[in-house]
């Protein structure tokens, strides 16, 4: 089975925050991404979830730091875990993904 890749891009707009942050927390060790080349970075949802596990861990051990308090909000309107945003954005990703990849002509029920 392949793995599933994300860009940094698609990390930035299911975290809801700048590509340049993305960037940082990878240079940082925090977010796991694997080098595709010389100029090319992919996150792996593995690394994606594990990366939103980590946030939400520091973020009941601290209360203090309120950015961290704001991305376990991640989807205010959503009341589970910021996993189970994550989780959300990734199925919706994944729907996309197939609509994509169907033939033009064809139509899905």
């Amino acid at each position: 089975m392949s793995e599933h890749y994300l860009t940094p891009k698609e990390v930035s707009s299911v975290l809801r925050v700048d590509v340049h942050t993305v960037y940082r927390w990878i240079r940082q060790g925090t977010l796991g991404a694997t080098r595709l080349g010389r100029r090319t970075l992919r996150v792996t949802r593995d690394d994606l979830a594990a990366f939103t596990e980590g946030l939400r861990s520091k973020a009941t051990q601290s209360g203090r730091d309120r950015k961290l308090r704001d991305v376990e909000s991640i989807d205010s309107t959503s009341r589970g875990s910021p996993s189970d945003s994550v989780q959300s954005c990734l199925a919706d990703l994944d729907d996309i993904e197939a609509k994509a990849a169907a033939p033009a002509g064809s139509k899905r029920g």
